[in-house]
């Protein structure tokens, strides 16, 4: 759509690009009202950019344990951290 509104070609590779068609584009999506593209389309984007943001706040978080006993698996015995003394 931003490749239409800016008249580039839609098959060039971003490679292939001169600076006059980068700049156009760029204007494009710096003011897509200006250029009757509607809202939805770029609020989408920022919402996978969220969604994108939130999966990894969330990875990150399992793989944090902190003040946890991470010794045992739950099955077997209770081993926790440390082995007692005898």
């Amino acid at each position: 759509v931003v490749c239409k509104r800016a008249n580039v070609d839609i098959r060039k590779r971003a490679g292939e690009l001169s600076e006059e068609e980068v700049e156009r584009i760029v204007t494009v999506m710096t003011n897509p009202r200006q250029y009757k593209i509607p809202d939805w389309r770029f609020t989408r984007v920022l919402s996978n950019v969220l969604d994108n943001k939130l999966r990894e706040d969330l990875e990150l978080l399992k793989k944090k344990s902190v003040g946890r006993h991470t010794k045992t698996t739950g099955r077997r015995g209770r081993t926790e951290g440390m082995a007692k003394k005898k």
